[in-house]
């Protein structure tokens, strides 16, 4: 999870790539965004990689995967301190209301979100052959570890309703 850079890095890319067609034109403004994204990358690297050997050396966990489906997972140390980045889904698209969206909910809106593509950036791989994906899910950011709580989020935003 390099979501504290990356994060920024993405927005910063969308912005210059598609979501104001005059700024994604110009290429000297999308070569700048592009080398912030690129030092922001590097910084992170160089943190994470210190934070990964000082971890080690005092002995505690890069990544944790709780029974909850919580995972935490090491970035960087700041004043001596470990900083890790946790996933969040409290209790899907029930606690959300957003179950109120779809059809037959009491909103009357009856979105199916069949024509939109979606992307979840979280604590590893999505377990794609899980029944309520019907082979929608690509793994794009080429994690391997499987994560119960990446599958729950995007169940919470793809599976089927029906």
């Amino acid at each position: 999870m390099k979501i504290i850079y990356h994060l920024l890095s993405i927005i910063l890319l969308c912005i210059a790539f598609g979501a104001q067609d005059s700024f994604a034109q110009d290429v000297n403004k999308k070569q700048k965004l592009q080398a912030i994204a690129n030092d922001y990358e590097i910084r992170w690297q160089e943190e994470h990689a210190e934070a990964v050997r000082m971890a080690n050396e005092v002995g505690i966990p890069l990544r944790k995967e709780f029974s909850n489906g919580t995972i935490i997972e090491l970035q960087k140390f700041e004043d001596g301190l470990p900083i890790y980045l946790k996933t969040h889904n409290r209790d899907g698209a029930e606690a959300s209301s957003t179950n109120e969206l779809y059809p037959g909910g009491v909103l009357g809106l009856n979105l199916t979100g069949s024509t939109q593509t979606l992307g979840v950036w979280d604590g590893g791989k999505v377990r794609d052959t899980h029944q309520e994906f019907g082979g929608r899910v690509t793994q794009q950011d080429g994690a391997t570890d499987l994560s119960d709580h990446a599958t729950h989020v995007s169940g919470t935003m793809i599976a089927s309703w029906c």
